[in-house]
């Protein structure tokens, strides 16, 4: 019986001491984050991206973020009657913020983003003709940001948008007799890759 004792009160003391790192790590407060990311795919259309976000320690849920970017359109969203027409980002930028579904900032989240892009128009058969685009764009994210390695901050992280233009430099595109017709809404589907850093 004694030995009994003895056990039942190291498995009790087991116990509060666990609970109590448990409860410590509840209580300890939460840190500030930073992570810088980018989309590979961008280098390979003639850009770069790059993207900076900051997850508040009083708001753990959610992240704030700003970057730039450009990149050539690929041709295959040219379907139909945009057949031929190319599309240039020009050196752009834009802000959004995202909640996440955990505390952490692990897995999927939602947001609201806006960027100001600077858009080129050419068109095959029209050499040297081009036209100027450029307004606010404001677009829904949805995505999921993986930490392959629970140790460290590298991340991948798929995500995708649909939005729209708010405000357009100009209404109308015609580049070499032919005019652009351009979709109401706009979506995308990417992968980002980034570090995110504990302070």
């Amino acid at each position: 019986m004694g030995d009994m004792a003895r056990r039942l009160w190291i498995w009790i003391a087991m116990s509060c001491a666990a609970g109590g790192v448990a409860r410590g790590d509840e209580l300890a407060p939460a840190a500030w984050h930073v992570d810088v990311a980018t989309q590979p795919d961008y280098f390979f259309e003639h850009g770069y991206y790059a993207w900076v976000g900051i997850r508040p320690a009083p708001l753990p849920h959610w992240s704030f973020a700003a970057g730039a970017f450009a990149f050539d359109l690929p041709d295959f969203y040219m379907f139909g009657s945009n057949k031929g027409f190319h599309l240039r980002s020009n050196p752009s930028d834009g802000i959004d913020a995202d909640r996440y579904f955990r505390a952490d900032g692990r897995g999927w989240y939602l947001g609201l983003a806006l960027a100001y892009f600077r858009t080129t128009y050419t068109r095959d058969g029209a050499p040297g003709e081009s036209v100027q685009q450029n307004g606010w764009f404001t677009h829904l994210n949805v995505g999921y940001r993986w930490f392959p390695w629970r140790t460290a901050g590298f991340y991948i992280e798929p995500w995708g948008f649909l939005g729209t233009f708010i405000t357009k430099s100009t209404s109308d595109v015609d580049v070499g007799g032919a005019t652009y017709s351009a979709l109401p809404v706009s979506f995308s589907v990417d992968v980002r890759l980034g570090w995110d850093f504990a302070l």
